[in-house]
C-alpha cells in the first residue's frame, strides 16, 4: 500500500477512519511525556487525525482534556519508539541492595513499550501503541510526512 495513493478502500483495510476533513486518523492510549521521560498513560484515549494542513490531537483522561493542533510545516520528526519503562530500572537500582531491584532490572528489558511520537518545536504529541494497530502507526507516520513535505515552501 502507497501512502501517495489514500483512498478509502486502504483505509478500511487497516481500520483507520475517513472523517471529513480528515486524510487519516490514529487512536491509542495517551502517553505521558515529563522531564524527558515517556510513560504510558493507563486511562484515557488520544486521537491523532491527520488533516490537509495540519495535526490535530484530541486526548481525553480521567480528569484532563488536551485539544492541541499543529502545522504540519512545523513537525521535526516522527518516530515510532519500542522501550522499557524508565520506573522499572529507577526502582531496581534503588532496591538493588534488597535483591528485588534484580526483578525490577529484568523487568525493565523484557517489558517493553511502543508508541508514536511526532515532535514539533517544543511540544509533543504521543500515542501509545499495541500489536494491533502498528502498521497503522507506520502507515500514518509515513503519510504525515509525505504531507509535510508536499506542504514545505519550494526554495
Amino acid at each position: 500500500m502507497e501512502v501517495g495513493t489514500l483512498n478509502l478502500t486502504d483505509l478500511r483495510k487497516i481500520g483507520m477512519r475517513d472523517r471529513e476533513g480528515t486524510i487519516l486518523e490514529l487512536t491509542g492510549k495517551p502517553g505521558v511525556y515529563s522531564y524527558g521521560v515517556i510513560v504510558p498513560g493507563f486511562w484515557g484515549r488520544t486521537t491523532l487525525q491527520l488533516q490537509p494542513t495540519q495535526l490535530v490531537e484530541k486526548t481525553q483522561k480521567i480528569i484532563a482534556k488536551r485539544h492541541c493542533k499543529v502545522l504540519l510545516t512545523q513537525i521535526d520528526s516522527v518516530e515510532i519508539v519500542e522501550e522499557g519503562n524508565p520506573l522499572f530500572l529507577t526502582l531496581g537500582i534503588l532496591t538493588l541492595t534488597f535483591f528485588v531491584g534484580i526483578a525490577f532490572i529484568i523487568l525493565y528489558f523484557v517489558v517493553k513499550h511502543k508508541y508514536l511520537a511526532i515532535r514539533s518545536g517544543s511540544n509533543i504529541q504521543l500515542v501509545m501503541l499495541n500489536s494491533s494497530n502498528t502498521e497503522k502507526a507506520e502507515y500514518f507516520m509515513d503519510a504525515v510526512l509525505k504531507r509535510a513535505e508536499e506542504l514545505q515552501p519550494q526554495k
